[in-house]
């Protein structure tokens, strides 16, 4: 009786499988060098480095609050009324996300001690599905009790975006007077996006009496572009195409250690950040649609075949009444982060570093906004020394909840998770997972 919700939730994890490239978001620490880049540009002037180079560096995160890794959840596991049925909607609602990305070649240059050029490269991807916005109880308890199962008025959301980008950073201390100094720093990006799509319904409404849906109506938003659906058939595509352009932006207050043995030369700093303003405009899919769509009877079963978005969308024309206003292209926004940064040197070699964190996303210009991202605030407890370090990294997401993870540096080698422990630990309604690395070539400021 539950197979219709269920496989919604499976449409939506297939056109995510195996897609996972994006954001490599590694705190705005001093060691991290040329990857500051992309957390708190106005920190590279701080950097203890003359001459950084990334060599690789790659991040991949989950986060699934529907079914966990390893468990086996099956559409009959499900149906039969197991426990695991319990967990898939006991926060009132499903959502997927993943985002992960490969930093390719990069660089910074310290021209002096208040001058910094930068130049980052990496390929980026980030995905998320969500059913919200409907009473489980009512659906799932009362509604097959009296008979009358369905949603109504329900907003169901899945998108995807891979891109790359190239940004040409330049950070510079602005003021400097006594132990306080104030630094800016910018990165302009050129964007690149490679496939992107968007399947979102508001105002959701169906009855089923558990194989077929009744009476279904709702205003659905899916934009797709050519090289989406050559990328769910399995074939490769261009990563070098769709244009568009961006920035990110930081300020930041360093106030100088008295102790003039201090490892990283400062007692406090300090650090704002707009990330990630930009868009991407694609052409739209020769299929792709916008507008409402109804029927009177369907099988989820007629689409549990679909290969690809044009696939789908063009039995859902096939198979509803769909009054489309499609536009021929549409544009995507990259998710927008607004970020607070604060590291303190409390004794010695033992740092603590705070960050409070607020991304939105659009998604599409030309339709209603939908954000509402991850907040997150984070600490992060570490010992530093010249050559090696150690962080213990605590976060709390208002979707993930807590999170604990280690990380730790190497000379130029960096590795780490920011949830392993917690991971370890989850419960059995979320699971998640963050992993990172970054091999680097490093000369040390004298």
């Amino acid at each position: 009786m539950y197979r219709v919700v269920v496989l919604l939730n499976f449409v939506f994890l297939f056109f995510f499988e195996g897609f996972s490239q994006s954001e490599l978001a590694i705190n705005a620490l001093p060691y991290m060098g040329v990857h500051n880049s992309f957390s708190q540009p106005a920190y590279l002037v701080f950097t203890p480095y003359k001459l950084d180079v990334n060599i690789i560096g790659a991040k991949a995160s989950m986060f699934n609050q529907s079914f966990t890794p390893g468990r086996k959840t099956t559409v009959d596991d499900v149906m039969t009324g197991g426990s695991k049925f319990s967990d898939l909607f006991a926060v009132g609602g499903s959502n997927i996300f993943v985002n992960a990305s490969v930093v390719l070649p990069s660089a910074l240059y310290a021209i002096d001690n208040k001058n910094v050029v930068s130049f980052s490269s990496r390929i980026r991807a980030i995905g998320f599905s969500a059913l919200r916005e409907f009473n489980a109880l009512d659906f799932f308890v009362k509604g097959f009790q009296e008979g009358d199962a369905g949603l109504d008025n329900a907003v169901v959301s899945a998108f995807a975006l891979a891109w790359s980008e190239f940004n040409f950073g330049y950070s510079r201390v602005l003021y400097q007077k006594s132990n306080h100094s104030f630094s800016a720093g910018v990165n302009a990006k050129l964007l690149m996006g490679a496939a992107s799509m968007y399947f979102g319904v508001d105002g959701l409404s169906f009855k089923t009496d558990g194989s077929t849906l009744k009476d279904l109506n709702g205003d659905l938003t899916f934009y797709y572009n050519d090289s989406m659906d050559e990328l769910a058939q399995g074939k490769d595509v261009k990563i070098f195409s769709n244009p568009g352009f961006g920035f990110d932006f930081g300020l930041a207050y360093k106030l100088a250690s008295e102790d003039t043995s201090s490892l990283l030369g400062y007692k406090l700093k300090l650090g704002f950040s707009l990330l990630d303003f930009g868009s991407v405009k694609f052409s739209s899919g020769e299929s792709s649609i916008n507008g409402n769509v109804s029927a009177q009877n369907q099988t989820i079963e007629a689409y549990s075949d679909v290969k690809s978005p044009e696939e789908l969308s063009k039995r859902i024309s096939d198979n509803f009444n769909v009054s489309n206003e499609r536009k021929d292209s549409y544009t995507v926004t990259l998710p927008r982060k607004f970020s607070l940064n604060a590291d303190y040197n409390v004794w010695k070699k033992f740092y603590v570093g705070a960050n409070l964190s607020y991304s939105s996303l659009r998604i599409l210009k030309e339709v209603k906004e939908r954000s509402g991202f991850n907040n997150v605030a984070a600490l992060n407890l570490r010992y530093e020394k010249k050559r090696w370090g150690v962080y213990l990294p605590y976060s709390y997401h208002s979707i993930l909840k807590s999170e604990l993870g280690l990380s730790g540096r190497i000379g130029p080698i960096i590795l780490g998770s920011n949830n392993i422990f917690s991971s370890l630990m989850s419960n059995k309604n979320y699971s998640s997972l963050n992993l990172y690395f970054a091999a680097r070539f490093t000369i040390l400021k004298k």
